[in-house]
């Protein structure tokens, strides 16, 4: 069945989700040729839809639960956290339907964080949080919730209002900030130092004329990438929400960015994928992209 969504963990495993309503952890094994392999050494089953969005621990640290962890979403509007290490899912956010769509941990593995889909917010969730309910029906709600902010009048025309649906979240290295996106092309800038951890608005990112999917923190944070149906690539200043670059290269939708944020996050590099089936490489110190590799047989979504 179809990969909706990819990461990488700590522990040096990779981890997608299907549309077969599994998340998969995958050993990298060497081979004789040029590419390594995979090996398939858990399923991880619970969703009862498919799986559209991951993130893992940004570290293999934690104070108040067991590390590393990994958090993934399910078009059956449930978000579950996953023990790697014991493969138990240690915690499971039943959300109402279409209120959430891209997921993030925090590194002190205790809040993740939620881009709210139809309620165009950025909603924090707690593992310690004990479960909720609404009307008898088991329902989870965040601690806190943010809402994004909207294009100017200028550019708000009716179809953009409709397509104020948050997509995705990225956690900068150190946690001190996070940025969320929507449909409509709006990247909200958030710092989370003051306000008692409440994420709180420092800029809109603009400059995107159609959906952001796709988000991460390069260059130790000091930058944020993103991916758009516009088929750019973009870099923001990640202190002030400036646009850095504006880099072209996909024919089609550029639908998934990352970054090697493993020792520190201080890679400059980052990676996009595009439905135009093309994985490129891109220089954010030369704001170029430095090599593509193209797959024939469609598009790469993650």
């Amino acid at each position: 069945d179809a990969v909706w969504a990819c990461t990488s963990t700590s522990t040096g495993c990779i981890l997608t989700g299907s549309l077969d309503e599994t998340v998969k952890s995958w050993n990298v094994a060497a081979s004789g040729s040029d590419a390594a392999s995979l090996e398939e050494a858990h399923v991880y089953s619970g969703h009862g839809l498919g799986v559209v969005s991951l993130a893992s621990s940004p570290s293999s640290s934690a104070s108040d639960t067991s590390a590393p962890l990994c958090v993934s979403n399910a078009l059956d509007s449930s978000i579950r956290v996953w023990d790697i290490a014991s493969h138990a899912n240690i915690k499971t956010f039943n959300t109402p339907p279409g209120e959430s769509w891209g997921v993030a941990m925090h590194p002190d593995n205790r809040h993740v964080y939620a881009a709210g889909g139809s309620t165009g917010a950025l909603h924090i969730y707690d593992l310690t949080a004990p479960a909720g309910s609404e009307n008898g029906i088991r329902m989870d709600k965040p601690v806190a919730s943010v809402p994004l902010p909207k294009p100017g009048a200028a550019v708000l025309t009716s179809e953009r209002k409709r397509q104020h649906y948050a997509m995705a979240v990225a956690v900068s290295p150190s946690a001190s900030r996070v940025a969320c996106s929507a449909a409509d092309g709006i990247v909200a800038l958030y710092d989370t130092q003051a306000n008692g951890g409440v994420p709180t608005l420092i800029a809109t990112c603009e400059g995107h004329a159609s959906p952001v999917r796709a988000l991460c923190f390069v260059d130790n944070g000091r930058l944020l990438a993103t991916a758009s149906d516009d088929t750019h690539v973009h870099l923001y200043d990640a202190k002030t929400g400036a646009l850095v670059e504006a880099m072209a290269g996909h024919d089609g939708w550029a639908v998934s960015v990352s970054a090697d944020n493993a020792d520190g996050g201080d890679s400059r590099y980052v990676l996009s994928t595009g439905t135009d089936g093309a994985v490129k490489l891109w220089d954010t110190d030369a704001r170029a992209c430095v090599q593509t590799l193209k797959d024939s047989r469609g598009a790469l979504w993650d």
